[in-house]
């Protein structure tokens, strides 16, 4: 009986995620449904960003949030509904992983959306996206970075994450 709700509930939010991601993919053509497909799109947007090609880049960006996001989201839902049934450990813990990956590829996305918006003179809206990177990268390299970008806006003190620690 359990592995039934579980297969339902997994059926469910698999179709669920469908739908939800062809609303928000990048193109018709290129739905994100996996991590290859998502890494690629977010470092098309980084060369587009490069190049120079600021108001492109955030045209992929804002495309690419909320995908990510919501594919972060369902992940760990699978993880949640996954986790305490015995059959299901290492689908469980699979699914752990892909919402860890998922929320990388989501705050990398996020890093670029503050930079984007710093270019572009919307410092109010760059805080906020680098705040959101902090928050779930505190002690990583791109967190160190998001908290170099906010002071570099005159938002925080001149300290560094890894001095407060």
């Amino acid at each position: 009986m359990k592995i039934k709700l579980l297969l339902s509930t997994f059926f469910f939010i698999f179709i669920s995620s469908l739908n939800v991601l062809t609303a928000h993919a990048v193109d018709s053509s290129q739905v994100v449904l996996n991590l290859k497909s998502a890494s690629y799109q977010i470092g098309q947007a980084e060369e587009v960003y490069k190049a120079g090609q600021i108001n492109e880049a955030k045209a992929l960006v804002a495309r690419l949030q909320p995908a990510l996001v919501e594919l972060t989201e369902l992940h760990s839902q699978l993880f949640k509904a996954l986790k305490d049934e015995t059959a299901a450990t290492l689908t469980a813990e699979q699914e752990k992983k892909l919402t860890i990956e998922f929320a990388k590829l989501r705050d990398r996305t996020n890093f670029l959306a503050g930079q984007v918006s710093m270019k572009q003179g919307n410092n109010m809206e760059a805080v906020k996206h680098f705040v959101q990177v902090v928050q779930s990268q505190r002690s990583t390299e791109l967190g160190e970075k998001a908290y170099s970008a906010l002071r570099d806006l005159g938002f925080s003190p001149k300290l560094s994450i890894a001095d407060q620690i």
